[in-house]
């Protein structure tokens, strides 16, 4: 009896063990064929979206482009007398006013040269320049970031200064090399010999700030 029992046991316990062994294996991962194709379109349809996007903002850039030469006066700067805020190359556009501000650069034409230069005193301001480079309008210290070396520079002109009616006191970012209001060449800039102030940077692209 006790025989006829483990043989009974062995046989029911033989299948559990192959199907166990059947249940472990790992059947082989199909693909289909149809999603493969599918993903091919989908990375052929964001290249081009892309595509499609770049082309856009460059006929935007070209359009504005265009119409900033059509309507408002473009120059390019040919020196280094306004780094960092405008450097050797870059393409401005300029915008007529009747008035200028303190800060505002601006473009204007001296003994048949054109040069760019950044208002410091407006008609009836007294302006001073000590010999460190530290300019003062009426009396109190002019915060000039734009400036990183400060410097008493090309000067030939008597201080306090007093700016006449109609006219603008001008320097150069770059005090140390440029010419500028300090110099007895240039002094006090005519409002009719202003072309515009400066409203952007065209070229290079990415950086249109001029402050």
């Amino acid at each position: 009896m006790e025989s006829e029992n483990k043989e009974i046991k062995t046989a029911q316990t033989a299948p559990a063990g192959e199907q166990l062994a059947e249940s472990s294996r790992k059947e082989p991962k199909r693909v289909d064929s149809g999603a493969r194709k599918k993903s091919k379109k989908s990375k052929k349809s964001k290249k081009s979206k892309k595509g499609k996007r770049v082309l856009t903002a460059l006929l935007i850039i070209a359009a504005l482009v265009l119409a900033a030469a059509i309507f408002f006066p473009v120059m390019q700067i040919s020196s280094s007398s306004m780094a960092p805020a405008l450097n050797n190359g870059d393409i401005v556009v300029l915008m007529e006013s009747g008035e200028y501000e303190q800060g505002q650069i601006i473009c204007f034409t001296k003994n048949g040269k054109t040069l760019v230069k950044r208002v410091i005193g407006t008609p009836g301001d007294t302006v001073d320049i000590d010999e460190q480079g530290n300019v003062y309008v009426n009396g109190a210290l002019l915060d000039e970031p734009y400036v990183q070396e400060k410097a008493l520079g090309d000067c030939d002109i008597s201080f306090p200064y007093t700016v006449p009616d109609g006219a603008y006191f001008v320097l150069a970012d770059n005090r140390a090399e440029g010419v500028d209001s300090r110099s007895s060449l240039v002094e006090s800039v005519n409002a009719e010999k202003i072309t515009g102030r400066v409203l952007f940077r065209l070229w290079p692209f990415g950086s249109p700030s001029v402050e």
